[in-house]
């Protein structure tokens, strides 16, 4: 149409880390899916839970011998019984490794040592104790971030975060991950 004038494209820097924010999550999901099904050629097929979810974090166990560990962790079976339909290990970090009891999951021969009722490395460990879970229609994800990770007002690329998050779920045996983002200074300044 004439008569009609268009202004340059203006680039406003908080809708583009916003773009970033929800490209890091889509690229998080599409990842996962990804390497699903180029691990197993077929998509994991995680029991459906009931609802509510109920959701526990673990940050901190009381307990560091063998199978007791399963009972900190709230592994039916091991622990007495609950309403959780989600366990959150805490928290995988994007600058660094893992935290807490993500770490302990991540390295699970290490504290569950031998002589454990789930295995003899490791992945066995983890593939046990997960079906455990899964069977019990309890999904065990990992939670990302938390209060002491700020990826934005760090400067971490958003895309590279999300490949290593997706690679750590894949590689650690999780039904997938939490993100629990305080980066409250990138919030306040409208860019997080």
């Amino acid at each position: 149409m004439t008569g009609e004038v268009y202004a340059p494209l203006n680039i406003n820097h908080t809708i583009l880390l916003r773009m970033k924010v929800i490209l890091f999550l889509v690229l998080l999901l599409v990842t996962q899916g990804f390497h699903i099904r180029q691990k197993s050629k077929k998509v994991s097929t995680i029991p459906a839970n009931n609802y509510p979810i109920r959701v526990a974090y673990i940050d901190r166990i009381a307990s560091w011998y063998g199978d007791s560990i399963a009972k900190a962790l709230g592994v039916p079976g091991y622990a007495p019984a609950h309403d959780y339909n989600y366990i959150l290990l805490a928290f995988w970090s994007c600058a660094g490794s893992p935290k807490d009891i993500a770490m302990v999951w991540a390295n699970a021969y290490t504290y569950f040592s031998e002589g454990n009722s789930f295995g003899n490395d490791t992945q066995t460990i983890q593939k046990n104790i997960k079906k455990i879970y899964n069977d019990n229609g309890i999904k065990l994800m990992v939670s990302a971030f938390g209060d002491s990770e700020f990826p934005t007002s760090s400067g971490e690329d958003p895309t590279a975060c999300g490949y290593k998050l997706g690679n750590f779920v894949l590689d650690n045996n999780l039904d997938g991950a939490d993100i629990d983002w305080e980066d409250n200074a990138a919030m306040n300044r409208g860019t997080g």
